[in-house]
């Protein structure tokens, strides 16, 4: 992602709207950025270096946006980084927007962050030991509220969470263990697949009319009865009436009279008569 970010950065624009949804995986499982609508030169639209547009997804726009002031595309694209960072490690978003009076934020826009992690660190929710030392700086460093307080991108490369941490996993063994992943989510799309045709079945086999259930037959009241063929059970009918509407009944069903193709072509006339498209 650093990379990715470097990389637009040395081309001389910025995001603005960088997000979990806006990263993307090809098949070999790198890390692909779209969705560069908001993108804009880090020379601002005046030459100024900044921007003003209140642009991007609030949940990771950095506080001097959400006030709307002026700003720098490159910063507040390494907040947003953030923001994901957190939510990656954690699962979770750190906060709900970068915003003195969300409760969560107003703990690093206040210079409390121990009470941020504290409050994020709850052994009911997390297993003691969870943040670092080191992830818990890198963070609370990337989210700062004052711009000129956070990271560059040569400080959160340089920071000792990246420099000492974990070495970086071998292609083959990212491409293993996403396959192993791919399979997991393969495998829960097919349960629910097979959940919704169920389902459907059920749905399906419910008492409508012309159609037989446990012997009954449900038809309108001026519909024939079926005739039973010689020596086949005699089959029950129930005839279905129009459901009288009164305000006490506090309900919208009821059976038409109608049959569903006259039905249709009466409302497809109607849109027709409305000129409308469909």
């Amino acid at each position: 992602m650093l990379q990715a970010v470097h990389y637009i950065h040395s081309r001389g624009f910025s995001h603005r709207d960088l997000k979990p949804e806006n990263i993307l995986l090809n098949k070999d499982y790198d890390i692909k950025l779209v969705d560069f609508g908001f993108a804009c030169p880090l020379e601002g639209r005046d030459g100024s270096g900044t921007n003003r547009s209140v642009i991007g997804t609030a949940g990771y726009m950095a506080p001097e946006i959400l006030l709307r002031q002026a700003y720098q595309g490159q910063v507040v694209d390494l907040f947003a980084l953030g923001v994901i960072l957190f939510i990656l490690y954690s699962g979770h978003p750190p906060f709900g927007e970068a915003k003195e009076e969300d409760q969560y934020y107003n703990l690093i826009a206040t210079n409390r962050s121990d009470l941020f992690w504290k409050a994020h660190s709850n052994p009911n929710r997390k297993p003691v030991g969870f943040y670092s030392d080191d992830f818990k700086d890198l963070i609370t460093c990337m989210l700062q509220f004052h711009p000129h307080q956070r990271l560059c991108i040569a400080d959160i490369i340089g920071h000792p969470w990246l420099a000492s941490g974990t070495p970086a996993p071998t292609a083959e063994a990212i491409n293993t263990e996403f396959a192993r992943r791919h399979n997991i989510n393969k495998q829960r799309a097919l349960a629910e697949e097979e959940r919704k045709q169920a389902q459907r079945a059920t749905v399906n086999n419910a008492a409508r009319r012309d159609f037989q259930v446990g012997g009954k037959v449900y038809l309108s009241h001026d519909e024939q009865e079926p005739e039973n063929e010689a020596g086949a059970a005699q089959t029950q009918v129930v005839r279905l009436t129009l459901k009288e509407y009164t305000e006490k009944a506090q309900t919208h069903a009821f059976f038409s009279e109608f049959k569903p193709d006259y039905l249709l072509s009466q409302l497809i006339g109607k849109v027709q008569e409305n000129g409308q498209e469909f």
